[in-house]
């Protein structure tokens, strides 16, 4: 499940204390990311006085629950629109049964509506049905899926075929051309977006599960 950490900037401890696949942004950065469905958590965590703060709380975010942390006025925040706030100081383990309650209110989306990627077997699916990748279609599919959001080029590169190799100046769009193939025999086409001069994302949640 990939989460939305909103913060001036990334924590690692806090990070790796949420235990979720999560992608941090700015405030400045936040309400669109929020809006565009890729995310059914996000973290909150910003001083008090910062003016993003109560027009983040309150910004359109679909089915993404909210959870801010650390601020000294609660009541504020949640009557902007947070669904829950707790002190800076909480627990990892505190933090973690937080999210998962928020989770378990919101209801999970039927299973046949939820595509899902297998990081430990090169399948995908939606439903009962199930597509064969490549080693590489799953490697670029489970990157995007863990990130949560635009991933740049050269990270991508990066992660599939490390700094030393050379990629090619059209290896990636081969590859990501192929991967669009496999989710149209799914019936999830324009679900792998290009955005020109930043990267590319998925546009609706890839669950990642074992076979």
């Amino acid at each position: 499940m990939s989460l939305l950490y909103v913060a001036l900037e990334p924590a690692p401890a806090r990070l790796r204390g949420l235990a979720f696949a999560s992608s941090h942004v700015r405030p400045d950065q936040a309400a669109p990311r929020l809006a565009d469905g890729q995310f059914r958590l996000a973290v909150l965590e910003l001083p008090a006085n910062d003016p993003w703060l109560l027009p983040l709380c309150a910004a359109p975010r679909g089915r993404t629950a909210l959870l801010v942390l650390g601020n000294p006025d609660p009541v504020a925040c949640l009557r902007a629109g947070a669904d829950l706030c707790l002190p800076a100081e909480v627990t990892p383990r505190e933090l973690r049964a937080r999210l998962q309650a928020l989770l378990r209110l919101q209801g999970q989306p039927p299973a046949d509506e939820t595509p899902w990627l297998s990081p430990g077997f090169p399948l995908m699916g939606l439903g009962t049905r199930q597509v064969t990748l490549t080693r590489d279609e799953q490697r670029l599919l489970e990157a995007l899926a863990r990130h949560g959001g635009v991933l740049p080029r050269e990270r991508l590169e990066e992660w599939l075929w490390g700094e030393t190799q050379e990629a090619g100046p059209h290896r990636l769009q081969r590859l990501v051309g192929g991967a669009r193939r496999k989710l149209a025999l799914l019936g999830l086409d324009d679900s792998l977006e290009t955005l020109r001069g930043s990267g590319y994302r998925l546009t609706r949640p890839l669950l990642l599960r074992e076979r």
